[in-house]
């Protein structure tokens, strides 16, 4: 049984690369987590009790159990955290807000670190930085949450794990990236604030369907063709276009530049109830 930081860090990472190898195609790509757990016969749903961050239960099930009224990043990470549970075969494990200065979890901190490297493998994000053209030593807020974006989890989580489990940026970047606010870099992107959520889709997304919900903004960068009615045009940014989700269902989004095709999906706002009716068509 691992006893050290070291031994569950070994732990944890050969358990993510382990699970990613499962993924059809590239592993090494981005890959929608919610729907892969599916494919492992665990049920997925979500609720919306304030005080739960998410629910992993054994028997009956499996079930992972998230909160819907966390932003999407939090989610995605707090799934990948549940799952982490099912993969070690933990019992019932119910993970609600706690103070962060408690003491010290082996078994919370193997599931920690394996949702981390199961999202954020080294290789996947080597690739990320690489296809992009940018360098770890770079101070680019933007296109820090542009990868984030497309992996799916949140700007500060892709800056803790970049700089604190994978060493790939120094801790004075890491200071001065983790300083940024997200609020700032949405107004950048937007060129006014935006309380709510924005997913940045560039020209070298990948791996992943684009999951939005109703309400939330999508930027997309570079030439494109919107194969859906699920969204609404609203402007235009430096060359940016900045489309709202109106309507629940699955479209598609063709990036003409590298004739890339992508699934856009939109759910309700907050959606509660079983994931793979997430994104039926319904009337808002």
């Amino acid at each position: 049984m691992a006893r050290t930081k070291k031994e569950l860090i070994e732990k944890a990472l050969f358990a993510a690369l382990k699970e990613r190898k499962k993924i059809s195609g590239d592993h090494y790509k981005p890959f929608c987590l919610f729907d892969f757990i599916e494919k492992q016969d665990v049920q997925l749903k979500f609720t919306d009790i304030s005080s739960l961050e998410g629910i992993y239960s054994k028997e009956p099930g499996p079930l992972i159990l998230l909160n819907s009224l966390r932003p999407h990043g939090r989610q995605y990470f707090n799934c990948a955290h549940e799952y982490g549970h099912h993969v070690f075969e933990h019992g019932i494990e119910l993970d609600e807000i706690i103070d962060s200065n408690s003491h010290f979890d082996p078994e919370e901190f193997l599931v920690d670190t394996f949702a981390g490297f199961l999202l954020m493998p080294k290789s996947a994000i080597r690739r990320a930085f690489n296809i992009r053209n940018i360098r770890f030593d770079e101070f680019n807020p933007v296109e820090f949450y542009k990868i984030a974006s497309n992996i799916g989890v949140g700007y500060q989580t892709i800056l803790f794990h970049l700089f604190r489990s994978l060493r790939l940026i120094e801790k004075s970047l890491y200071k001065k990236l983790s300083s940024v606010k997200v609020q700032e870099i949405k107004k950048e992107i937007l060129g006014q604030s935006f309380p709510g959520e924005l997913i940045y889709v560039d020209e070298n997304w990948e791996g992943r369907p684009i999951d939005i919900q109703v309400n939330d903004i999508l930027a997309i960068e570079g030439s494109y063709k919107i194969e859906c009615n699920n969204v609404k045009r609203i402007d235009e940014v430096n060359g940016i276009s900045i489309y709202k989700g109106v309507n629940t269902g699955i479209g598609r989004i063709r990036l003409q530049m590298q004739d890339k095709v992508h699934f856009l999906r939109v759910s309700r706002h907050q959606y509660v109830g079983i994931n793979k009716y997430k994104h039926l068509e319904t009337e808002i």
